[in-house]
């Protein structure tokens, strides 16, 4: 795991005081893993570690090799892969390519431009 840690900050540019941020785990902890003091560190520590580098645990801790990003999905996510799962070959395609129109025509692409957040006065 120690290893994993390492090639991820360096990876990701993270510093310690950074992945204990976003983790919330401890830098004191987590400078303990990297020293190899804690080779052996809670199943939350773990957890919480490859969820702030956006990998599996199995990856984290050197069970894979494939880091296989970890996604959560909204309500309405799960429900439109709930809902596309269920048609055949044919409405997938449909609901692909429906997307794919939707997405080139560029109507209804979020805007994240820092104007559209300035605050109107």
């Amino acid at each position: 795991m120690r290893e994993r840690i390492v090639e991820l900050k360096r990876a990701q540019k993270m510093t310690t005081e950074t992945l204990s941020k976003i983790s919330q785990v401890p830098v004191g902890t987590i400078k303990n893993i990297l020293s190899g003091e804690s080779d052996n560190p809670t199943l939350s520590t773990a957890k919480a570690i490859a969820k702030a580098f956006h990998v599996t645990l199995d990856y984290l801790i050197g069970e894979s090799d494939d880091p296989q990003p970890v996604i959560e999905l909204a309500d309405n996510e799960r429900r439109i892969l709930s809902f596309y799962r269920s048609f055949n070959n044919e409405g997938q395609e449909k609901v692909y390519s429906y997307i794919q129109d939707i997405v080139s025509s560029g109507k209804y692409k979020k805007d994240y431009s820092v104007e559209s957040h300035k605050e109107i006065s």
